[in-house]
């Protein structure tokens, strides 16, 4: 069963997000997707794992190599914890779009990218035969995916680094998500452009400050020059 939440409210009540993945900027969409059955499945696996190791250890305690049985009960430990943490973690997608960046949390995995990367966003179909299965994967393409089940995903290309990457994360709502990010994009297009345009006021303004003080410069260097020609030719009219 999958518990879904979307929407756009500035605020949150959500601790993790609020701790771990938030940039400074305003929270334009937020969208959170639990999955119930998967969280149930992991934390049941990992905790009946944890009990298996006691019971192996009660029972074959005195009868089995102690070495051996150490790294038996080590490892079932081991397992159990990894599968009860994912099952804690791993039940729920959280996706946020801030003014700077789209950032993507499934568990502990997930990117952070900026609005000005990402080159499209689009709604398309989970294909299972490029990632296999559900959960955070690697497809047959070199992209990543982070979804827990369902049909419909949300498609983000974009640069880094000089190199083309691509994600598919499953959210509550796909359209409303991708519409939130186009129009965060073009909100970010914007304020860039209009820093681009300040930014050559502000290096036309420097330059015409400069060519002023140049000409000022060179106006009273000549009304120097000028001066001291009359000094001289009144000097040289006295003598003769």
């Amino acid at each position: 069963m999958a518990e879904s939440q979307s929407g756009n409210s500035r605020e949150s009540h959500d601790e993790y997000e609020q701790r771990y993945m938030r940039d400074g900027s305003p929270v334009l969409h937020r969208d959170k997707r639990v999955e119930r059955k998967t969280s149930a499945a992991l934390a049941v696996t990992g905790l009946s794992t944890l009990v298996g190791a006691m019971v192996v250890a009660a029972l074959q305690y005195g009868s089995m190599n102690p070495t051996k049985l150490a790294f038996l009960v080590a490892t079932m430990v081991g397992l159990g914890a990894l599968f009860t943490f994912l099952g804690l973690t791993y039940g729920v997608v959280r996706t946020i779009v801030t003014a700077e960046h789209v950032r993507i949390q499934y568990g502990t995995s997930g990117p952070t990218i900026a609005l000005n990367s990402i080159t499209s966003c689009k709604v398309v179909d989970y294909d299972l035969s490029i990632y296999g299965s559900w959960g955070v994967t690697i497809g047959t393409d070199g992209s990543r995916a982070y979804v827990p089940s369902g049909k419909e995903v949300v498609e983000i290309c974009y640069r880094e680094q000089g190199d083309d990457k691509k994600v598919v994360v499953g959210v509550a709502d796909a359209k409303a998500m991708v519409s939130q990010i186009n129009k965060a994009r073009d909100s970010s297009a914007v304020r860039v452009a209009a820093v681009g345009v300040e930014e050559a006021r502000d290096s036309s303004s420097v330059r015409v400050v400069g060519v002023g003080v140049e000409a000022e410069r060179e106006a009273d260097a000549a009304a120097e020059a000028e001066a001291l020609a009359e000094a001289e030719a009144e000097a040289s009219a006295r003598r003769s």
